[in-house]
């Protein structure tokens, strides 16, 4: 569900997730916090992508890894990272100044493959969302 979203919304900030149990599969309402430029997001427990009536808009990928990277093309920069990744980061590489950013999504777990302009002397990091780092 988290690939429908941000294919949807981007890196928009979350206000609230609503569950709806009623009918047959679990609907969630995604409302974001500048609801003017992002209105209401629904989606199945598959990660379908729903109208506001509930029928499917967009359907699930079949696809288990989705990889973003850090071109300009998907836009992925320092600020958009979670707050324990980028302070990971500037832990393990203070001085370093970073090239891409990759954001790799398998199942439920994500991390972030972040590479530097200077690969001799600062190593690329792989890096899970809640900041800790994978060897």
């Amino acid at each position: 569900m988290q690939n429908s979203v941000r294919a949807e919304a981007g890196m928009a900030e979350i206000e609230k997730v609503i569950r709806n149990h009623e009918g047959p599969t679990a609907v969630y309402e995604i409302r974001f916090r500048n609801q003017a430029v992002y209105p209401p997001l629904y989606l199945a427990s598959d990660g379908s992508v729903l109208n506001s009536n509930l029928t499917v808009a967009v359907g699930a990928s079949e696809d288990s890894i989705a990889v973003s990277t850090g071109s300009e093309a998907s836009g992925l920069k320092m600020d958009d990272l979670p707050a324990n990744v980028v302070l990971t980061i500037r832990h393990q590489a203070p001085t370093a100044e970073v090239e891409a950013i990759s954001r790799v999504s398998s199942g439920n777990q994500v991390y972030y493959t972040i590479t530097f302009k200077s690969p001799l002397h600062h190593p690329e990091l792989m890096i899970r969302d809640d900041g800790h780092l994978m060897q």
